[in-house]
């Protein structure tokens, strides 16, 4: 190879190794942008984050009030239950006594009717003595 040759081929070879260097470095600038537009991205994504983790803990409390209202309601209708319940043996007891006040009011009303038929024999009695006495008198 002479000396020329050499010259145009290390002259060539320069310029393709300049115009590599100008393709691999000429987006370096670019990648300032880039990189900001990514920070931006990545600060936007943590602020969601943290947005998301309050959501997230405030509907784990609204869970939890939840849970809690429905356990206080449980409780509530048991003892509902045991009231309707001790209403109910109370509404027994009170049909019981109502009951044998009634057996003992037909009771009182049989010795009464029966009481004002002795009386009314017994007045008849008298009635009858008095007019014996009144005739034997005469």
């Amino acid at each position: 190879m002479n000396a020329n040759t050499k010259k145009c081929v290390i002259g060539i070879g320069v310029v393709a190794i300049c115009v590599a260097l100008w393709l691999l470095f000429r987006g370096v600038s670019d990648n300032r942008n880039t990189a900001d537009d990514v920070r931006k991205q990545l600060n936007s994504v943590a602020r969601e984050q943290q947005s998301t983790a309050r959501t997230l803990e405030s509907i784990q409390s609204e869970l939890d009030d939840s849970q809690r209202t429905v356990r206080e309601l449980e409780q509530s209708n048991i003892n509902a239950q045991s009231t309707t319940d001790s209403i109910a043996r109370t509404n027994e007891s009170i049909n019981e006594s109502i009951s044998g006040t009634q057996s003992t009011n037909n009771d009182c009303t049989a010795i009464l009717a029966d009481s004002q038929r002795r009386i009314s024999e017994s007045q008849s009695i008298i009635q009858e003595i008095r007019a014996g006495t009144g005739e034997n008198s005469k």
